[in-house]
């Protein structure tokens, strides 16, 4: 029998006039809690010119991190400020965002979890870069 022919994807092509990133990271430096290495973040906001940013098409992960079932890195980004992402893997691990193209932003916000606040950031960076 014959192969069915491998599936074709159609591509959007990304705007060329977009002054932003493909690939962002969220990294926690300090948690509320001293000694406290698991880190928790309900929700993160990217706004540009007012609207919010969509992460439908965004991809997200923690290298090399641990999370429960029903705390993925993919829950940080879902629109839902009452589901989260958690880190258990006892270092304070990036959440890595990448996006189909680039995604500009002029103001963002983030949500922390409820159910231990010695896990909220208080100190952070955020990088914005082409290639990781």
């Amino acid at each position: 029998a014959a192969r069915p022919p491998p599936p074709t994807f159609q591509c959007e092509p990304c705007a060329p006039d977009v002054k932003g990133w493909p690939w962002y990271r969220f990294v926690p430096t300090k948690l509320r809690g001293a000694g406290m290495t698991g880190v928790q973040l309900n929700e993160l906001v990217f706004r540009y010119k007012g609207k919010g940013v969509s992460f439908t098409k965004a991809d997200a992960s923690v290298p090399e991190g641990v999370s429960a079932p029903g705390s993925e890195p993919q829950r940080a980004v879902d629109g839902n400020s009452q589901t989260g992402w958690s880190d258990e893997s006892g270092s304070l691990r990036p959440l890595v965002l990448k996006f189909h193209c680039p995604v500009a932003f002029d103001q963002y916000t983030f949500f922390t979890a409820s159910d231990d606040p010695r896990r909220d950031p208080v100190r952070w960076r955020l990088d914005g870069s082409n290639d990781r």
